[in-house]
């Protein structure tokens, strides 16, 4: 039933609103602090107490800056504290530069084979509608950077550092969202009017594009590099003209498919593995899969692997209540509620 709503029933609404004196309290709080300061529940900040049971050596921190890489980031960590373990080599770390480059690379690529696996559907087919709304962004899983380790390895971020465009972004995925939905529509043209010929040159074409686009934003792949560190008693280490390939098939012997990504989706069935096709970033690589249990199981994987000194990758929606500056999360963090005097 439709309404059309009356400057009566607005009148009405100003003099509710007017009766209850601290809706005053809190319209000044919110239009000087902003909901979020306002809102702030000190009690459930003052629980979340930095002392743990478990608790294993961490090395330093790093930082995705502006952009949506905290996937490929979180990935690393657990392969950097593992080689930190290995070769006593705190504080190590791997570029996610490099491999984030390798990613926009692949993500074309992939995009524009799904595109054309849809050419015959209509523009507004709710797939094609999917993969053109974002053909390549930021973010990730656990078996996305997977994909790209196996394929390209890893290189020391120092021979590699983080670029601007890495660090901050918004500009180049606008710029590079932008071409590739214009190369989607000529090659759809293309394989509708079944010159697969010219589908396969133009699709080379748009890719050494793409690949131009990264390198200007990212800066040149490299190709090899000479590994140099120096472990935590001080010892010397060299090992000269490594592609990122063989440091990482030589100096990483776990099996990245040992690893399993549990999560905990109550409106879906338990103990099923669930797959998520739309998300793969490389053609023919790790699929990205999950395990999906109680959250106690999930809990409990997580303690154990924390008291086997491991540490793992752990992904949430960590834009809802969480501070970044003070570093908590918590489900209560913001009594939103309480300020605007609703139940939700």
């Amino acid at each position: 039933m439709s309404h059309e709503l009356t400057f009566a029933e607005i009148a009405g609404f100003q003099k509710d609103y007017r009766q209850h004196k601290q809706n005053k309290v809190a319209e000044l709080a919110v239009v000087n602090n902003g909901l979020q300061k306002a809102s702030f529940n000190e009690k459930a900040a003052r629980e979340l107490n930095r002392t743990f049971s478990i608790e294993i050596p961490t090395d330093n921190v790093t930082d995705q800056k502006q952009s949506g890489r905290c996937w490929l980031f979180a990935a690393l960590n657990v392969l950097r504290h593992e080689f930190a373990k290995k070769y006593k080599a705190k504080n190590f770390i791997f570029s996610q530069s490099y491999l984030f480059f390798w990613d926009r690379i692949e993500r074309a690529n992939i995009f524009f084979n799904h595109i054309l696996e849809t050419a015959a559907k209509p523009l507004d087919d709710r797939t094609v509608h999917y993969y053109m709304q974002a053909p390549d962004t930021d973010g990730g899983q656990w078996h996305m950077a997977v994909s790209l380790i196996r394929k390209y390895g890893l290189v020391p971020a120092y021979a590699q550092a983080e670029s601007f465009t890495a660090n901050n972004t918004a500009a180049f995925n606008q710029a590079l969202n932008m071409k590739l939905r214009e190369d989607a529509i000529v090659l759809r043209k293309l394989a509708q009017d079944g010159h697969d010929g010219e589908v396969e040159v133009k699709r080379q074409e748009f890719l050494s594009e793409v690949y131009r686009m990264a390198t200007i934003a990212f800066g040149e792949p490299v190709h090899k590099f000479d590994l140099e560190f120096k472990d935590d008693e001080g010892k010397y280490h060299i090992d000269q003209d490594l592609t990122p390939q063989t440091f990482f098939k030589e100096y990483f012997t776990d099996d990245l498919d040992d690893y399993v990504v549990l999560f905990n989706a109550p409106d879906h069935e338990y103990d099923k593995l669930y797959s998520l096709p739309f998300e793969d970033n490389v053609e023919n690589g790790t699929p990205v899969e999950f395990l999906n249990t109680k959250i106690e199981n999930l809990k409990e994987a997580a303690i154990k692997q924390l008291k086997a000194g491991e540490t793992f990758w752990f992904g949430c929606d960590v834009g809802k209540q969480s501070d970044r500056q003070k570093g908590l999360l918590a489900a209560d963090l913001y009594a939103t509620d309480t300020v605007f005097d609703i139940e939700t």
